[in-house]
């Protein structure tokens, strides 16, 4: 049943849920309807996973609680890995697989369905799964006291001493006495073996163990590779990564486990048949430019043409050459680069070069317009002159007052480039000419 209506009019019930998590029923976030459903209510497999999730402690529950635990649960809960082992030193949100209602069935209680779980993470589930079916088909459930009693009829039978009750001893007396009982008895057991077979012990020695160890290493290296196959951006360093891929896994299965493209995994095959493990291909190497083709565009930059020698006396710059460092005279760039390219290039057709290259062989001296120093002082043809002419006269007033004279204003850019038409210009030239012809007159 259930109730559309305020709650003012009636205040629907608490489900069990509410009850058993302590959590409030019938909110309004994800559905607007307001009530109960019993659990027969649904179908076999929406049961099955709100008994796992939920546990079987049961029979109500609430519009609210079923969005939150059944329609939308992957969405609230799988945003990042369940790490089931709490292996994870830091959240994992990539490379992530929704848990089936299956694969949590076959996890004995150890995975929830609809929570997302890494691709390392399931691996060890699954061998995790595997060694549980392999223990339950070897041994057959039994008290402690039964196993005990089976173990030191065993070692009273090869000739060991038998194990001692612990019943008293605390858990970390325990595991040492164990470890030392354990080396013994393998010590004594290789002994009586070695015996029985009329060989040395040293011939009978069991080096399985640290292959074993090594396949774990080798298995956790792979499924941190696969973590930070994923996490990577970088083309280059996903390549290297796919080089450390052992042989027995085919191109498919490669491209499978970690989530990639077939061109990717052929290329790190082709590049560990040739560079090896983690190997890079070599660079394609460009057009080498020969030491006269450098020495002639270092030269075509201290051209007049293209450069021109800056006047002050603090104007220069060391330059590192053979002989230790040299103090070299700034040139001004007087155009672009892009320009000085091209009129390289019209100048000198037969050498080969690309722009970023003519740019990156400027010398140190060569500066362009626009660095420390270069705007300091003007020294144009028009503005020199003026300064020698106003100089020859020596006026009353500096060149500053005179332009003040000529212009409207001199922080007007209109003016100060002749395109104003209010600015005096003619007019005082006229005045200045009628100054003169008045003194003229009254020297006559």
């Amino acid at each position: 049943m259930f109730n559309c209506g305020s709650e003012k009019e009636t205040s629907p019930a608490i489900c069990d849920v509410g009850k058993n998590l302590l959590e409030s029923c019938h909110k309004t976030y994800y559905v607007k309807a307001v009530g109960l459903k019993e659990l027969g209510e649904f179908t076999v497999e929406d049961r099955e996973l709100l008994h796992l999730r939920l546990g079987n402690k049961f029979e109500k529950i609430c519009f609210h609680h079923e969005q939150v635990y059944l329609r939308k649960y992957t969405h609230l809960f799988g945003q990042t890995c369940c790490d089931p082992f709490k292996r994870h030193k830091k959240i994992v949100k990539k490379s992530l697989r929704i848990i089936t209602l299956d694969t949590a069935k076959k996890s004995l209680g150890l995975l929830l369905p609809g929570k997302k779980i890494c691709l390392a993470c399931e691996t060890l589930v699954k061998n995790s799964h595997q060694n549980q079916n392999d223990t339950d088909s070897d041994y057959e459930i039994g008290t402690p006291e039964e196993y005990l009693e089976k173990l030191n009829n065993s070692l009273q039978e090869m000739g060991n001493s038998p194990i001692k009750k612990v019943s008293k001893l605390s858990n970390v007396q325990r595991k040492q006495y164990g470890k030392r009982k354990f080396e013994k008895i393998v010590s004594a057991t290789k002994e009586n073996l070695a015996t029985a077979l009329q060989v040395t012990p040293i011939e009978i020695e069991n080096n399985h163990q640290s292959v074993d160890l090594q396949n774990e290493d080798l298995y956790s290296l792979v499924e941190e590779l696969k973590i930070k196959f994923a996490e990577t951006t970088s083309h280059a360093d996903k390549v290297q990564i796919l080089t450390l891929v052992p042989k027995s896994l085919s191109l498919e299965k490669t491209k499978r486990e970690f989530s990639t493209t077939m061109y990717l995994v052929r290329k790190a095959r082709n590049i560990k048949k040739s560079f090896g493990v983690l190997g890079k291909p070599a660079a394609r190497q460009g057009t080498k430019i020969s030491q006269e083709d450098i020495s002639v565009i270092q030269t075509f930059y201290e051209s007049d043409d293209i450069s021109r020698l800056c006047p002050g006396k603090k104007d220069f710059v060391n330059v590192r050459t053979d002989d230790g460092k040299v103090q070299k005279q700034k040139r001004l760039i007087l155009c672009n680069l892009k320009e000085a390219y091209h009129q390289f290039k019209e100048q000198h057709t037969n050498i080969k070069i690309g722009f970023s290259k003519f740019a990156e062989l400027r010398p140190k001296h060569c500066i362009l317009a626009g660095s420390n120093g270069t705007h300091s002082v003007c020294v144009c043809t028009i503005h020199q002159n003026m300064k020698l002419m106003l100089h020859s006269i020596k006026p009353h007033h500096s060149l500053l007052k005179i332009m003040e004279l000529y212009v409207c204003s001199i922080e007007n850019q209109k003016c100060m480039f002749g395109e104003c038409s209010q600015c005096p210009k003619e007019n005082f030239r006229n005045e200045i000419e009628k100054f003169e012809a008045f003194q003229q007159t009254d020297l006559l």
